[in-house]
């Protein structure tokens, strides 16, 4: 039998198969441009990570005891890093490490007699001269700055402008973030403020760690965490802090109140801080002068050019703007100023600003 003749393959399957091919090679090249892109991105992260720990053992077993504390203040201040620590020190030495480094407050209550708040204006009545309080400077916001850290200052004249403000839904819904919770009162200021519930550094900003009060009215009353000053403006317009909870607070005519701590300064005088007193972070906090001006401060932290600030910084900074009372608020990735309706301060995160559930806002 006669075998056929394979026929000769036309010019077009010819050419299709040569496209198969060509992709096949591309396709080949895309997988290992890929696995190559993966394989160096893992070496960084790795090496990275190396450097970060090989530093922090460097810090943790050097020479410098005053260099370990700070590292370890400095991580058991954030909700995400509390563990780093622990890595290198056991349970009980952590303790001895946060004993000898901590703001001793005195026991003594606020001397309000010591505040005598100014005539209150109203922010649109203009002055002798047409300006309005504004105009007059009624708020100025000043930087800061230091070896470690850079920050800024909002200097209120008038107390009765600044009030606690909350997010809606306080403890049922995440929490706001601080323009939100601005432009929710029409304010034109706002700092952070009280802490909240953070299980490793993953909370939502919706539950206070303890009471607050707001525009005279009790928002949240349970208490909890290390954090246990409340932290507030009577209806005399007078910065006060106690560990009270929210009934005794609104019994004294507290109107407005946070939970955090430690008090920096009171009637006059600066806590007494042992040790490092605390590590390196961004930091706020609220203070107010005998002429009754409240002073905002957030401090950036965690950036090349801002390490941060610590107890004993802020204590400096609040003297220099003569805080005769002053106490610490929330801070880290939750420390945040905005004004005019825009951010003043650079942010810790690389995520923005954080959902929180109060600060201490403007009108």
């Amino acid at each position: 039998m006669k075998q056929e003749k394979a026929r000769p393959r036309s010019a077009a399957a010819k050419r299709e198969r040569m496209e198969r091919r060509r992709r096949k090679r591309r396709a080949r090249a895309i997988r290992r441009g890929i696995g190559r892109f993966f394989l160096v991105l893992f070496t960084i992260i790795v090496l990275a990570v190396g450097a970060v720990f090989g530093a922090a053992t460097v810090l943790a077993y050097g020479p410098s005891s005053t260099l370990s504390d700070m590292l370890v203040m400095a991580t058991l201040e954030s909700s995400a890093a509390k563990f780093v620590g622990y890595i290198y020190f056991t349970d009980e030495e952590v303790e001895a490490i946060k004993a000898r480094n901590s703001v001793h407050e005195t026991e003594e209550e606020v001397n309000t007699s010591l505040v005598q708040v100014a005539a209150r204006v109203d922010p649109a009545a203009p002055d002798d001269t047409g300006a309005t309080a504004e105009e007059q400077q009624d708020i100025e916001i000043v930087p800061v700055t230091g070896p470690t850290y850079n920050g800024y200052m909002m200097k209120v004249k008038d107390p009765s402008r600044v009030s606690v403000g909350v997010s809606s839904g306080l403890g049922n819904q995440p929490g706001m973030r601080l323009a939100e919770i601005a432009e929710r009162y029409g304010a034109i200021g706002a700092i952070n403020a009280g802490g909240f519930a953070d299980p490793n550094g993953m909370g939502d900003g919706g539950t206070p760690i303890g009471p607050v009060l707001s525009q005279g009215e009790i928002v949240w009353r349970r208490g909890g965490g290390a954090y246990t000053l409340l932290i507030g403006l009577t209806k005399d317009d007078i910065l006060v802090f106690d560990t009270i909870n929210a009934n005794t607070a609104y019994d004294r005519g507290i109107r407005d109140a946070v939970t955090f701590g430690p008090a920096l300064i009171k009637n006059g005088e600066p806590m007494n801080v042992a040790g490092a007193g605390s590590g390196l972070n961004p930091r706020s906090a609220i203070g107010q002068t005998a002429d009754g001006t409240i002073l905002l401060l957030v401090v950036n932290g965690r950036k090349v050019n801002s390490l941060g600030a610590s107890y004993a910084d802020l204590i400096e900074i609040m003297l220099d703007f003569g805080a005769v009372n002053a106490a610490n608020l929330d801070g880290g990735t939750s420390s945040f100023m905005y004004y005019d309706g825009a951010l003043v301060n650079d942010k810790a995160s690389l995520y923005g600003t954080r959902r929180i559930p109060t600060a201490w806002i403007v009108k």
